[in-house]
This record gives C-alpha cells, sequence and structure tokens, in this order.
C-alpha cells in the first residue's frame, strides 16, 4: 500500500482503479521507484507493537538496553495514536477489492499488534501504565462488532461490513487479553 503514499498519491484518491494499479505497480517493482513515485519511510503502529512484543524479557534477566527501547517504542505507539478514535491505523491509505479507507482511519489489526505490544511491556514490568495506555482503544475496538445472517463477528474498520477472519479473532484475544487487565 505505500504506492498511496507518494507525493503523487492525491491525483488517485477518488480512483479505485487507479489505486490498486499503483498498489500493483509499487509492488512489483523490482527496484525502488524514483521521486515523485518513492514513498518516504514513517513509522509503523503495527511495526512497533511487534517489535515491543519481540524484545524477551527472561524471567529475573533483562537484554542490555531492552528496557530503554521498549519505553521509546511505546512513545511512539503513543505519538501514532489517532486521538479521534483512541486506536491505531496504518500511515497509508488502503485500498482492498471491497474497501478504501484513509491512513487517517484506525483499524483492528495496528490496534491489536499495539494493545499487544503495551500489555507485553507491562507484562514485563517495563511499562507501568500499559494496561490503561492500551484500554483506551477498547471501545474502538468493541465498535467494531456486527450482526449478520451468520452470526457475530467484529469488523477490520469502523465502516466495514465484511467479516475477515483475521481481525475477527485478533479482536476476540484482544479484548479477551484487556479484560484479564
Amino acid at each position: 500500500y505505500e504506492g498511496l503514499n507518494t507525493t503523487i498519491s492525491p491525483l488517485m484518491r477518488h480512483s479505485k482503479p487507479a489505486r490498486q494499479i499503483a498498489i500493483q505497480a509499487y509492488r512489483r517493482l523490482p527496484v525502488p521507484p524514483p521521486w515523485p513515485l518513492h514513498a518516504a519511510s514513517r513509522p509503523n503502529a503495527k511495526v512497533s507493537g511487534l517489535v515491543i512484543s519481540a524484545y524477551p524479557f527472561p524471567a529475573g534477566q533483562e537484554l542490555p538496553g531492552a528496557a530503554r527501547w521498549v519505553t521509546a517504542l511505546a512513545r511512539r505507539l503513543e505519538a501514532l495514536l489517532l486521538h479521534h478514535s483512541e486506536a491505531w491505523g496504518y500511515h497509508f491509505d488502503v485500498q482492498t477489492r471491497h474497501l478504501y479507507y484513509p491512513a487517517s482511519w484506525p483499524n483492528a489489526i495496528a490496534t491489536c499488534f499495539a494493545i499487544r505490544g503495551l500489555l507485553d511491556a507491562y507484562d514485563w514490568g517495563v511499562l507501568p501504565d500499559g494496561p490503561e495506555r492500551a484500554s483506551r482503544a477498547r471501545p474502538f475496538l468493541e465498535s467494531l462488532f456486527r450482526e449478520s445472517e451468520h452470526g457475530p463477528f467484529f469488523a477490520y474498520v469502523s465502516a466495514g461490513s465484511e467479516l475477515i477472519h483475521n481481525a475477527n479473532v485478533m479482536v476476540c484475544g484482544t479484548l479477551t487479553r484487556l479484560l484479564s487487565h
């Protein structure tokens, strides 16, 4: 989706075929494209949450500098929080076969990974306010609940009405973990 994050992406904002072409072209290029087609690197909430979770803190041991890095990544998550929803999203617009949403929208996956990172940091004793930070996103996750003729599920984004299994399962697991705190 980085192809939707270039300096010329505003030209594609209102055309689904143009967005899909940009995504596929950007993905399939064998080398990074030149400016103005190159997307600048930006911090990513999902990646920050994953990296926090990747820092192991074995019982009674601390890796040198790990607590400092985890704390810095937690601050990054705070900066990436979409305050209008108290949840996280991607730094790029997303176009799938069925759905388009801009970078300003939070989504289930980025939010679940960010919450997981904050709760892991708390469990390791590095982030004392991890559950409080993570719990702010709970209303967003709960707002993703949908009923369908096939049964209840959690959507990927607020405007979504399709069942996307990985998002549904991740929200279920994340809400369960939040409730345990």
